[in-house]
């Protein structure tokens, strides 16, 4: 019989298969979790990473924040400061910032901060020839240059503790100082430029805040401008209509593609510029392109068109300040020119602390009082006689003596009272000044006669030269010697008084107001030219004052087309050279409320007169009649800004066009020159002269301006204000060997805050 073969237990191989199913199951199970596991610990440590290297830059961001901003309150600081007063604003902040929760892996104890000494101070070119200067602000200029590392270190780690993850910064800050006047044309409050006639520019231009350029004709800049605010190609929207609306304005493009010496410009309403799309941008370039044109910001425009020469705040300008004194505040800036405040103390707050240390009252070599009339035996109503100071502090102690008391504390202080060459001040004469409808006393300082006593010779007589208790005062000593700054405290310059001049048929008058006068000023003092390889010997002067200002006819020039350059006689003068120094012109700067120019018709060369003042008293500005002046020195003073609303001519400012106030009928018989070579600095609005612009009297003259290029080179006034500015130059996230390396480099002597 057959018997049938035996069919193997399905329940066995389906057995084997569960088994064989579930162990490969588990196999996967178990590799997918290990995969997790660690891909859930790779997400975490790179989360660890990612919130330490975050807070690794916090670090070093708030150091920054602090370190900058206690620079800005500090004229002068040591290398080694920061191991007396270490940053402290990093610390306050890891507690806060960084506090434990279920969002927080940072451990605050961890977070760390370190800061090198400053480096020493050198002197640097910012070359603009260096493509990676482009877009500098400061590019084409020499400036001075310190440089601060900060390191720092944080440690994030895991709920568990099990994932940790340190990170480690480091970030290069570079402090820039630059001369204030090394700039052609700088505003600490909204700079207006609305000419009616063509303007050409040189030099570089900045402004803090907003800044407005039209032009009738053409204005055209041949140097970088920048604002640390907008750039707009209209006049005030609060001043009305009235001023030029044009669009002409012009800017280098950094090229000279001619090769004729002259910067290339475009304007910004040129065809020529093209949009994103390649198509011609159809409208002008200024901050509010963007509304006007899709697609298209003035950060792109600009930089295509005019490669880092016109830039504002969108393209990383930042504010140019002085410390501690900000263009959010000019009122700050207005205290430079005020005389010391004896209620500043080494209690007062730091900021007030500095800028006392910046007034050019504390710091002049020569400190010259006008009193108030009544005062140190002068009669009432009358003015006494300036009295010169050769420390700030002692012009201090006698103005603090009683109105009758001053006389006798001059007679008990012989040491400290200079005696000034006779005829060098002058307080009998006056003027009208339409602008301000004003009568004007003036005091007026001699600067030929100043330069006299600063260079004598072996024949000057003793009432020439200055001099101290009967004996010449040593102009060279190492304390209480000439340093080239002068100050002419007015105490009085919102009221006058009454005097007798010696101009005219002008004879006893009263004014209602006093200012500073600079007369027979076309070579200054400089007591440099006593040994002209001497550079302790300060070179030009700086006049400041907390009044009002009058210059009288050719400043620190022999004259219009007059003297010589290199030795060569100087012709008919180029717009390209007009920046250039004549042979004898040294640094010079003139600083005040207000700065008037009265051109070389004023004065009388054969009486010695300002033979103006009799005519200034005729409101026909025809009478006035001006004649060819050139003016070389800085200006730094305030405005009267654009306020309100109606016709802009009856509230504008006057615009940078204007920013010298005139008197005299400039455009008679044919356009008089008013040649200019300096650095026109406003840094507040006027307190003293606060008459309109629109209420001035005169005739507009030709305008030949240019930045003095001495002070490109460094040959800078005595007592100059430095800007200061900040720059990162670099950050790094650091491995741990080289965060090392660089802690324990003893040439950066880091120390931990």
């Amino acid at each position: 019989m057959t018997i049938a073969p035996q069919r193997p237990s399905r329940r066995g191989v389906a057995l084997v298969t569960v088994v064989l199913l579930t162990t490969f199951l588990g196999m996967t199970a178990a590799v997918l979790l290990r995969y997790a596991i660690v891909e859930f610990r790779l997400n975490q440590r790179n989360q660890m990473r990612f919130a330490a290297k975050n807070a690794a830059e916090a670090m070093t961001e708030f150091g920054a924040a602090e370190l900058m901003a206690r620079l800005q309150r500090n004229v002068n600081f040591s290398t080694g400061e920061l191991t007396a007063a270490p940053l402290t604003t990093q610390g306050s902040r890891k507690s806060v910032l960084f506090a434990s929760n279920a969002t927080n892996f940072v451990d605050a104890s961890s977070l760390r901060l370190w800061a090198s000494s400053y480096s020493e101070a050198g002197r640097k070119y910012v070359d603009p020839g260096d493509p990676g200067n482009d877009f500098d602000p400061l590019r084409g200029q020499n400036i001075r240059s310190q440089t601060i590392r900060l390191l720092s270190q944080a440690t994030a780690r895991s709920a568990s503790g099990q994932v940790e993850a340190p990170a480690y910064a480091a970030e290069t800050i570079e402090i820039r100082d630059v001369f204030l006047f090394n700039y052609a044309i700088f505003y600490n409050i909204t700079m207006e430029f609305h000419p009616g006639a063509d303007m050409t520019i040189s030099g570089p231009v900045h402004a803090n805040v907003d800044s407005r350029y039209s032009a009738s004709s053409t204005l055209r800049f041949q140097s970088p401008v920048t604002s640390a605010g907008r750039i707009i190609a209209a006049p005030l929207s609060n001043a009305g209509t009235g001023r030029p609306t044009g669009q002409n304005v012009q800017f280098a493009t950094g090229l000279d593609q001619n090769a004729d010496g002259v910067p290339d410009t475009v304007a910004i309403n040129s065809g020529s510029i093209t949009g994103a799309n390649g198509s011609a941008l159809g409208t002008y370039v200024d901050s509010d392109l963007a509304a006007r044109s899709n697609s298209n910001s003035f950060a792109q425009v600009a930089s295509q068109v005019w490669r880092g020469n016109l830039q504002d705040t969108s393209m990383g300008v930042i504010q140019q300040n002085l410390p501690a004194i900000t263009a959010a505040d000019p009122t700050q800036a207005h205290d430079l020119i005020e005389p010391p405040d004896a209620s500043v103390t080494s209690s007062s707050d730091a900021a007030v602390q500095t800028r006392e240390t910046q007034k050019f009252s504390n710091k002049a070599g020569l400190y010259i009082v006008q009193g108030a009339p009544g005062t140190d035996g002068a009669a009432a109503g009358t003015a006494p006689e300036p009295v010169g100071f050769r420390d700030p502090a002692d012009a201090a102690a006698y103005k603090a003596q009683s109105a009758a008391g001053r006389a006798t504390w001059r007679a008990a202080n012989p040491n400290k009272v200079v005696t000034l060459p006779t005829g060098m001040v002058k307080n009998n004469r006056r003027m009208k000044d339409w602008r301000e409808g004003k009568i004007v006393n003036t005091v007026d300082v001699d600067l030929g006669k100043m330069r006299t006593a600063v260079n004598p010779s072996g024949t000057t007589p003793a009432t020439d030269k200055f001099q101290i208790n009967g004996a010449d005062w040593n102009l060279d000593a190492s304390s209480g010697g000439w340093n080239g700054q002068v100050y002419v405290e007015v105490e009085s310059p919102l009221s006058g008084f009454t005097a007798t001049s010696d101009v005219g048929t002008l004879g006893s008058g009263t004014g209602t107001a006093t200012a500073v006068r600079l007369v027979n000023a076309s070579q200054l003092p400089n007591r440099r030219a006593a040994d002209p390889s001497n550079s302790y010997l300060p070179e030009g002067v700086t006049v400041a004052t907390n009044a009002a200002v009058y210059l009288v006819g050719n400043y620190n020039s022999p004259g219009l087309n007059a003297g010589t350059r290199n030795g060569s006689a100087v012709g008919t003068e180029s717009t390209a050279t007009i920046g250039d120094p004549k042979d004898g012109e040294v640094p010079a700067a003139i600083v005040a409320d207000a700065i008037n120019i009265l051109s070389n018709a004023w004065w009388n060369s054969g009486s010695g007169l300002p033979t103006g003042d009799t005519n200034s008293f005729n409101s026909a500005a025809s009478s006035r009649v001006a004649s060819n002046t050139e003016v070389c020195t800085a200006f730094l003073t305030g405005n009267v800004a654009t306020s309100g609303s109606g016709n802009v001519n009856d509230n504008y400012s006057g615009g940078v066009e204007n920013f010298p106030r005139l008197h005299e009928n400039w455009s008679a018989s044919g356009n008089r020159t008013l040649r200019y070579r300096g650095s026109m600095v406003a840094l507040f609005n006027s307190e003293v002269a606060t008459g309109s612009w629109i209420d001035a009297s005169y005739g507009a003259p030709t305008r030949e301006w240019g930045f003095n290029k001495m002070f490109a080179q460094g040959r800078q006034p005595p007592g100059t204000p430095m800007l200061r500015s900040f720059r990162r130059v670099d950050y790094r996230d650091l491995s741990a060997t080289d965060f090392n390396s660089l802690l324990t480099n003893s040439s950066y002597a880091f120390r931990e805050m």
